[in-house]
């Protein structure tokens, strides 16, 4: 059989995005990567929404899919700064520390700064990430 093509709807169904109880944070409610969390469960664009037989399996099999972080982040041994944002909308509380703990190195640094996904909220907030991660890395001698 050759590869063919299929829709998944409703990629950004995660009940974090609406109900702020669930994985608390500073995070804005409703609210994904994508905005609105209805109007993106209804769209066109999100994660993984076309799809072929192949990509399917590359992104989400259990067992088989590349795209999981613990198996490579189990082999990384370098110093390790992981800062999230506390109010992030799309990587919840949870999530970065099941990150960071599959870091295998012994020198390792979780830390949480305020911001959004992107550091864009508040304002200054990328100028802080920048500051703590040049005074991460004098530290380390890196």
């Amino acid at each position: 059989m050759t590869d063919r093509l299929f829709v998944v709807q409703r990629t950004w169904a995660d009940l974090r995005f609406v109900d702020a109880t669930l994985d608390p944070s500073d995070r804005v409610v409703p609210r994904c990567y994508s905005g609105d969390p209805k109007r993106a469960n209804a769209g066109v664009f999100g994660i993984g929404v076309l799809n072929t037989l192949r990509t399917w399996l590359s992104m989400w099999s259990l067992e088989d899919s590349q795209c999981q972080a613990a198996p490579h982040l189990a082999r990384l041994h370098l110093p390790t700064l992981l800062l999230h944002p506390t109010a992030d909308e799309g990587v919840f509380p949870s999530d970065a520390r099941k990150l960071f703990d599959a870091v295998a190195a012994r020198d390792k640094t979780f830390e949480t700064m305020p911001g959004d996904h992107y550091f864009l909220e508040p304002a200054g907030a990328r100028d802080a990430v920048a500051d703590r991660i040049a005074g991460w890395v004098e530290d380390h001698g890196c």
